[in-house]
């Protein structure tokens, strides 16, 4: 079974991939097309790859408030989040930003 973009319905949520029923995102029609490409199966392997990369790398994160578990697998989606590239423009500015307001921080604190 296939990914059917026609039949999908995100309700009244954001979806990054389809706009619509059956229309992708200008941004993301190369990943839908790719997605409806493969199988259940396959997309299924792919997250087993996934998750097995995650925990052979050992990334996990820790929750103190849970007395029993603390350690838990990093939860990864293996469909990426679409963005588009003006949106892109804006966040790398910010994020260029607060590495140089960061940067200035640290070489400020270790002049004094």
């Amino acid at each position: 079974m296939r990914v059917n973009w026609k039949t999908y319905n995100s309700g009244k949520f954001f979806a990054g991939i389809i706009s619509s029923p059956g229309f992708a995102r200008k941004p993301a029609r190369r990943l839908a097309s790719h997605l409806a490409s493969l199988t259940h199966d396959e997309l299924l392997e792919k997250k087993r790859v996934a998750d097995l990369a995650i925990k052979t790398m050992g990334i996990s994160f820790t929750v103190y408030s849970d007395a029993g578990n603390i350690d838990r697998k990093w939860p990864y989606g293996i469909i990426p989040r679409i963005i588009a590239e003006k949106e892109w423009d804006q966040t790398s500015l910010g994020l260029q930003h607060k590495s140089f307001s960061n940067n200035s921080d640290q070489t400020s604190a270790q002049s004094h």
